[in-house]
């Protein structure tokens, strides 16, 4: 089938789905259901639901029997939507990715509070003071440095007051 027709039914059966398990369905346990992908095979013979669910209470195993015998109701469902000749074999995937976008987020809540802790232990009052003794010293021998730079540059300089160059005495 050519690449946007199969496009277009695969996004028809993705409303069709959605709405049909938010809406249609008479098990209470599968309307928490939210369909998040849906893909289907290039000859139209698979379709595959990939599914997640905010019920808490229900099992993940529990919920993956639940959709796999609801296949026959989107079958029908399929079926009545008259969209396609023959009906495709329904498979279903837990889709585990906001369990994993939780997860990621608590090692950052982790990460943020560690970070917090260590700031607040590093920055006592007392660590500032000593810091800023530190730098008064270290300034101060850097001053030092320059001193004893210029005694050795006049020592240098005075070494040369004897010498006496006369312009006057090199005429050619």
């Amino acid at each position: 089938m050519k690449g946007i027709r199969l496009e277009r039914l695969r996004k028809e059966l993705f409303k069709l789905a959605s709405s049909a398990y938010t809406f249609s369905i008479s098990d209470e346990r599968l309307s928490s259901v939210r369909i998040s992908n849906l893909k289907i095979t290039n000859d139209l013979s698979l379709l595959k639901l990939y599914y997640d669910y905010t019920d808490n209470s229900i099992s993940r195993e529990l919920m993956q029997e639940l959709m796999e015998r609801s296949s026959g109701f989107i079958k029908n469902q399929i079926a009545g939507a008259r969209i396609m000749r023959r009906i495709p074999q329904v498979t279903y995937h837990y889709d585990a990715t906001e369990d994993k976008a939780s997860e990621l987020d608590e090692i950052f809540a982790v990460i943020q509070a560690e970070k917090r802790r260590s700031y607040e232990e590093d920055s006592d009052g007392d660590d500032y003071e000593e810091d800023l003794n530190f730098f008064e010293e270290d300034y101060e021998d850097y001053e030092d440095d320059f001193d004893d730079d210029d005694d050795e540059l006049d020592e240098f300089e005075d070494g040369f007051d004897d010498v006496f160059i006369d312009d006057e005495e090199d005429d050619f």
